[in-house]
């Protein structure tokens, strides 16, 4: 059995992610509601020395993961220093989990950009590969 979670930073392995991505798609048609993914990049994380930046990464994940409700995900994304959130919404409103999601990070002293990478509905993209591959580019 693959392992769902990275143990290292203790937060979701990128397949993971590509897994829910799937499932989110999926209940989002099914029931009509809307989905957020956020792209969390680690500030300044390429100019710490090696040793750190495993201590800034999993401090920065485990921020998001007090932040964040039960129904969201944190996730390890390919690039290092970036994290993949997935947030299930009931409603289109990106801005406000965006914003609580800042709200949180308040308190955290390394920094954490985050990005709207994309909002999902019902009709959302043709298919979650797709959003996949979109937001692969835009990781690039």
């Amino acid at each position: 059995a693959e392992c769902i979670v990275d143990e290292e930073l203790g937060i979701f392995t990128e397949a993971h992610f590509h897994e829910a991505l799937r499932r989110e798609f999926s209940r989002a048609r099914r029931y009509r509601e809307f989905f957020t993914v956020l792209k969390g990049n680690v500030r300044g994380f390429e100019a710490l020395a090696l040793d750190r930046r495993k201590v800034a990464w999993k401090a920065a994940a485990q921020v998001l993961s007090r932040a964040l409700r039960v129904s969201d995900l944190v996730c390890r994304h390919p690039s290092p220093g970036v994290l993949w959130m997935l947030c299930p919404q009931s409603g289109s409103d990106a801005v406000a989990i965006r914003q609580r999601i800042e709200s949180a990070l308040g308190a955290y002293a390394g920094g954490l950009d985050l990005e709207l990478a994309a909002v999902v509905g019902p009709e959302g993209f043709e298919t979650p590969e797709a959003m996949l591959a979109r937001l692969q580019e835009g990781a690039a």
